[in-house]
């Protein structure tokens, strides 16, 4: 679909960087001002609530929902060559992690220059029950796709305006809610204390080494057969929440057929999706239903 057929008005390349007297800046911002809005509503427009998370009170669109909003504008992504690993050391240990580089850029040449990272000390790759896996027992394939994501993410959400939108942005263009969506929360340990992170059950493991490293709801003991809590903690802002998957498929599959039970004739039929998933599982959104939860609601909406 081209620029055109979205109702977009790209700014050509000579139009941002051309000008003859002040006057034409301002002009040359009014335009895009106009387009720019419309990139981050239709973004929006595309997401589910699996594909963004409330984090520290504010909306965080995952790696999935990027990439779904990458396809439809057709950003291309350049790489800097491979994921670049680095050796390091600390008072814990020896430890590695990946540096990527990137160009993320638009149709009409927009761009913007990312790096992103991700570290052996990434507790779903690191860690097992609780506990850090032997060096040599991490997956360094993984370490180096996941710095991939995470720079591919970064890339996505700058270009586009999409890492200051606010609820009120969410709730108007794509119709879902803060309630609807997964929360997660970052708490600074007392004075003297050890810093842990908050798991499923209360289950305490230590916190990641660096504020920028990323943090996933799946490094949960798989064992517990839990999805995350409407508000779960962490010690540290990670680097991307994580692309949750196969949770997030699944919660947007749900959140469209109570959608469409809504719409058609039948027991649903004008009832608002929040007081559907109230009243088959007597929660108050289908942000803090587990699997249990949503097993409910497909079988009431048959």
């Amino acid at each position: 679909m081209s620029p055109d057929d979205r109702n977009l008005t790209l700014a050509p390349d000579s139009e941002v960087v051309s000008f003859e007297k002040p006057e034409d800046v301002i002009e040359i911002a009014q335009k895009r001002i106009k387009w720019m809005d419309e990139l981050i509503s239709m973004s929006l427009a595309r997401l589910r609530p699996g594909d963004v998370v409330s984090l520290e009170g504010r909306p965080y669109i995952v790696s999935d929902g990027c990439y779904k909003i990458a396809r439809l504008f057709g950003l291309k992504i350049k790489y800097t060559g491979l994921p670049q690993k680095v050796e390091a050391q600390d008072k814990k240990g020896t430890y590695f992690y990946f540096v990527h580089a990137a160009t993320v850029s638009l149709p009409n040449g927009d761009s913007i220059d990312v790096i992103g990272n991700c570290s052996s000390r990434d507790p779903f790759f690191g860690k097992v029950e609780g506990n850090w896996r032997p060096l040599e027992d991490v997956d360094v394939l993984d370490i180096m796709q996941k710095a991939q994501t995470n720079t591919d993410r970064k890339g996505i959400a700058k270009l586009l305006g999409l890492n200051n939108i606010t609820w009120d942005d969410v709730a108007k263009y794509s119709k879902i809610s803060q309630a609807d969506c997964a929360s997660f929360s970052f708490r600074k340990p007392a004075k003297g204390q050890t810093a842990t992170s908050s798991l499923a059950k209360s289950d305490k493991v230590s916190a990641p080494p660096k504020a920028n490293q990323e943090v996933r709801a799946a490094s949960w003991p798989a064992s517990t057969g839990l999805v995350p809590p409407k508000t779960q903690e962490y010690e540290s802002p990670p680097e991307d929440i994580g692309q949750m998957a196969d949770e997030a498929e699944r919660r947007n599959a749900v959140y469209d057929s109570i959608q469409a039970a809504s719409k058609a004739e039948g027991k649903w039929k004008g009832k608002t999706p929040t007081a559907i998933v109230k009243e088959v599982t007597g929660k108050v959104s289908l942000g803090i239903c587990n699997d249990a939860d949503m097993d409910k609601i497909e079988e009431a909406l048959k």
